[in-house]
C-alpha cells in the first residue's frame, strides 16, 4: 500500500506539495528499514520504530496543511502505526533469538 503511495506521488503530474516531502522522505527510509530489519532485527526494529514515529510527527503537520483538522489523528494511525507494530515485532523477534542462543 505504501508503495502505491510513493508510486501516486512521484508520478503525479501535478508534482510534490512542500508539506509532503517530509512525510515521504520518512516512508522512503521507513520501508528501506523494515527490509533491512530482516537481517539485523535487533537494529531495524529501533531505526523502523523510530521511523513511524518521525511519520506520525510528520503525518499530522502535514495534514494541517491539507486542512484536514480533526482528522490530522487519523493520518498519525494511517501511516505510523503499521510502521511501529512492525518495528515492534522485529525487536521481539531479535529477543526471542538471544534467548534461544
Amino acid at each position: 500500500m505504501f508503495l502505491l503511495i510513493l508510486f501516486l506521488e512521484f508520478t503525479n503530474e501535478d508534482g510534490t506539495h512542500l508539506a509532503a516531502v517530509p512525510l515521504l522522505v520518512l516512508l522512503v527510509l521507513t520501508i528501506v528499514s523494515s527490509f533491512a530489519a530482516w537481517r539485523w532485527e535487533k537494529v531495524g526494529g529501533v531505526v523502523v520504530i523510530m521511523g513511524a514515529l518521525g511519520q506520525s510527527v510528520a503525518a499530522f503537520l502535514s495534514s494541517f496543511y491539507f486542512g484536514l483538522g480533526a482528522l490530522s489523528f487519523l493520518s498519525v494511525l494511517i501511516y505510523g502505526v503499521p510502521f511501529l507494530i512492525v518495528g515492534i515485532l522485529f525487536l521481539l523477534t531479535s529477543q526471542r533469538e538471544m534467548q534461544g542462543r
